[in-house]
């Protein structure tokens, strides 16, 4: 049986930006923080409702790799 993998949520103020996995979710959070969002953005786990804390400091390429660390990321794929 294939599991759907979890979804995540983000708003800029109460705008929903993104919705997705984690990985695409915080990748469209980054990119609109970059470009000068200027409204607190907030992630949540769309099954439960529960907030997720993500550090989007530094690059693109350094927060998503830091997401390898993150308690809620998908395990990586098979090889």
């Amino acid at each position: 049986m294939t599991t759907k993998p979890r979804q995540f949520v983000a708003f800029a103020g109460h705008n929903l930006i993104a919705r997705g996995t984690l990985e695409g979710v915080v990748l469209l959070c980054k990119q609109r923080l970059d470009e000068g969002e200027d409204q607190r953005i907030a992630l949540y786990d769309d099954g439960n409702g529960g907030a997720v804390d993500v550090d989007f400091h530094g690059t693109v390429e350094t927060v998503i790799e830091n997401l390898a660390d993150h308690p809620l990321a998908s395990p990586p794929s098979p090889a």
